[in-house]
């Protein structure tokens, strides 16, 4: 008696179009512009509370003497970094990475978590407070992705991509207003 190997073919990787959650549906029919607003509010406020509870933790523990989350004096440059350079750069380089770990065998959930965490790592070498903030937001980035890529990839790509614009606009703004205008260095 033989037994017979089957070899997995690309068709049985895991398709977005199988894949359903009750919610999802009602998140498309938002609307791709509402549906990227939405989702930048959900990550912002869910990174600020994952601050929020670093913050805490750190100030009981003290584990991280300085918790400057821009130290540096805010240019033009570092503008347009935050608002166009890092959101396409890093969702190019987020899709790459999720597509890779969906090809593996890894679950959609499982892949947006690591995904999330290696970027999460990857924003706190630069301040540590950036951990707790991106976190979260690269979950919703991720996921947005998964979502929309149903679609098609270009727009899980910009519903990714655009979302994170989003984001990185209130705390560019904040530094910027902070700097120039509270600091009256202008």
């Amino acid at each position: 008696m033989t037994h017979k190997i089957e070899v997995p073919s690309k068709a049985s990787v895991p398709s977005l179009a199988v894949q359903s959650l009750p919610w999802e549906k009602k998140f498309c029919q938002l609307g791709f512009k509402t549906y990227c607003l939405s989702a930048a509010a959900v990550a912002l406020f869910g990174s600020l509370i994952l601050i929020g509870f670093f913050l805490l933790w750190n100030s009981t523990f003290s584990v991280f003497p300085s918790m400057a989350m821009f130290p540096e004096q805010p240019t033009i440059a570092t503008i347009f970094g935050n608002l166009v350079f890092a959101p396409i750069v890093e969702t190019a380089l987020m899709i790459a990475l999720l597509e890779f770990l969906v090809r593996v065998r890894l679950s959609k959930l499982a892949s947006v978590g690591l995904s999330a965490l290696l970027w999460g790592f990857l924003h706190g070498t630069l301040a540590p407070m950036r951990f707790a903030g991106s976190i979260w937001s690269f979950f919703v980035f991720g996921y947005s992705y998964f979502l929309w890529s149903r679609q098609d990839r270009k727009s899980g790509f910009w519903a990714a991509s655009l979302s994170h614009t989003i984001v990185n606009t209130v705390p560019t703004l904040v530094v910027f207003l902070e700097y120039y205008v509270f600091q009256n260095k202008l």
